[in-house]
This record gives structure tokens, C-alpha cells and sequence, in this order.
């Protein structure tokens, strides 16, 4: 049978230094991937309204509705009969 290796990129006999330099470069991941989330949230609300791009560089975003009115249900044009 087939050993499966493991699951973390820790040795299974290593030093309290090796653990240290572990524990040191997730700590730099994460403040790295904190950085990154709180640039890709600060760009979420932007639009070109609210930045200097023009609006051809927006997706396509249905713009709120003006109206606060609701459909009817009946279809537009000329009565039948």
C-alpha cells in the first residue's frame, strides 16, 4: 500500500528553529494576504463615477431603479377584441 504523505510541510522531527522559521513565514503570508484583501475591498465599491476611469473600463452593473413603482402585470399595447 501506498504511504500518503502529509498533509503539512512540517518535518515529523523538527528543531524548535525549524518551527520558528515556519511559524515566521506564515505570519508573512497572511499579513500579505491581509494586504491584498483590504486593497481588492477598497476597489469592490468603485465605479467610474466614483474614480478617475472612464466608464468603458466598468462591467456592466444594472443601475439601481428610478421608478419605486411596481409592474401591473398587464402587457402594454391595445386591448383584445
Amino acid at each position: 500500500m501506498a504511504e500518503v504523505p502529509p498533509a503539512s510541510p512540517v518535518p515529523a522531527d523538527a528543531t524548535v528553529e525549524q518551527l520558528l522559521a515556519l511559524l515566521a513565514e506564515r505570519d508573512r503570508m497572511i499579513e500579505r494576504l491581509v494586504e491584498r484583501t483590504t486593497q481588492l475591498e477598497a476597489g469592490l465599491g468603485r465605479n467610474w463615477q466614483n474614480s478617475s476611469q472612464p466608464p468603458s473600463a466598468d462591467t456592466f452593473v444594472k443601475p439601481p431603479p428610478r421608478s419605486l413603482r411596481g409592474r401591473s402585470g398587464r402587457k402594454p399595447g391595445k386591448s383584445d377584441g
